[in-house]
């Protein structure tokens, strides 16, 4: 009886043992799961502000090349303005959106904008084409 006790005394303490080896790998193991977790959080955080960042140059790009766009639109017609002659003993010639001075080579934006003849010559120039802003027959319109 005394040698079964002494057994099975060994055989708790042997699995004591295991126990305790087994409670020391289970913390390192989850030790090791709480750093993988924050360097998860870690990468995901990354990736997130990386796509804001790509999404926002993306919206960059969108807009000059609207922008771009925008500016030969003008150029094509600030040529179409220039080449024309003038008729009608009238010396400008304007689309909608651009109005340019044959005495000059700068086209200017606008009606009234011209730095020699603003103002008056604008009004008078309306007056004489019977209140229309273009002169008359301009094929640009």
């Amino acid at each position: 009886m005394q040698a079964e006790m002494e057994r099975q005394a060994q055989q708790i303490a042997a699995q004591g043992g295991r126990s305790s080896r087994h409670a020391e790998e289970v913390a390192r193991l989850t030790a090791e799961n709480r750093l993988l977790t924050d360097r998860v959080e870690t990468l995901t955080l990354s990736a997130t502000n990386q796509t804001a960042a790509v999404e926002r140059l993306q919206e960059e790009n969108a807009s000059l090349h609207a922008k771009a766009g925008m500016v030969d639109t003008i150029r094509r017609r600030e040529q179409q303005v220039c080449s024309l002659q003038p008729s009608d003993g009238c010396c400008w010639w304007m689309t909608r959106e651009l109005e340019c001075c044959h005495h000059h080579t700068q086209p200017y934006l606008s009606v009234g904008t011209h730095p020699d003849r603003a103002g008056a010559e604008a009004a008078a120039r309306r007056d004489r084409l019977g209140g229309v802003s273009s002169c008359v027959g301009c094929p640009v319109l």
